[in-house]
């Protein structure tokens, strides 16, 4: 099976997922062009997202909400772009079920799911604690959370494919499939370029990780620290530790 990648400079490319044949048959059409997936583009497209700001002093860590304005999001979050000053810029790896308003598949934001279990709600709770496990490498002062997403379109097909539950084989090829598209890296590129950030924590899922880790590296992006994915991890991490 084929899928449409539109860029958002409006470049279309074509890429295949023969993983997907099986499911053609069961793809509403609503998510299909010319028996092609056609959810790669703007309109499935989760933003990256401004969602604390850090205060660092004397190897004590408090991160304070801001102010809300992506309605949806059911954290407070602000787009990343928003964000002034220095930044940490965390990444996870594409959207998933929770970053999406089902039926209708209007984008909500990134790390979702709420429960100390599902990526927001660990970013939420445990992310002092995972900059503290960072060796003392964040100097006093203030900075932004920026989360960000690699690749900001579903990869799992969560809500486009009947098996109701991650299926990390497809995530995983689907994801690759993409990244392999230099539009999809060099938007990558660019977005982190912009946070121009003091330290990126690379929380990729283990399959994808060292892609992203290289390509960073490849740009002459340092200071990267690589850290397990908050949904489960974390949990499971901080919690053995209390």
């Amino acid at each position: 099976m084929e899928a449409i990648v539109m860029s958002k400079t409006g470049n279309i490319e074509t890429i295949n997922l023969p993983f997907l044949d099986q499911y053609k048959n069961k793809i509403k059409s609503s998510h299909l062009k010319n028996d092609k997936l056609n959810i790669f583009n703007s309109e499935y497209l989760v933003e990256d997202v401004w969602r604390y700001v850090i205060n660092v002093k004397n190897n004590t860590i408090i991160k304070k909400e801001i102010k809300k304005t992506i309605k949806n999001s059911y954290f407070s979050d602000q787009l990343a772009t928003n964000a002034i000053g220095s930044n940490i810029l965390l990444l996870l790896e594409s959207p998933h079920r929770y970053e999406y308003i089902f039926p209708s598949m209007k984008p909500k934001a990134p790390a979702q799911a709420k429960t100390p279990g599902g990526a927001g709600g660990a970013i939420d709770k445990y992310i002092e604690k995972v900059l503290l496990s960072l060796n003392n490498n964040i100097p006093d002062g203030t900075y932004n959370l920026i989360i960000a997403n690699p690749i900001q379109y579903m990869c799992s097909l969560y809500h486009i494919l009947p098996e109701g539950k991650i299926n990390t084989n497809i995530r995983d090829n689907t994801w690759k499939a993409l990244w392999e598209l230099e539009s999809i890296k060099s938007d990558f590129i660019s977005r982190v370029s912009k946070y121009d950030p003091y330290m990126v924590i690379n929380c990729c899922t283990s399959e994808l990780k060292q892609f992203v880790t290289t390509e960073l590296q490849r740009h002459n992006i340092n200071n990267i620290f690589e850290k397990d994915h908050p949904a489960m991890r974390w949990m499971y991490e901080y919690e053995l530790k209390d």
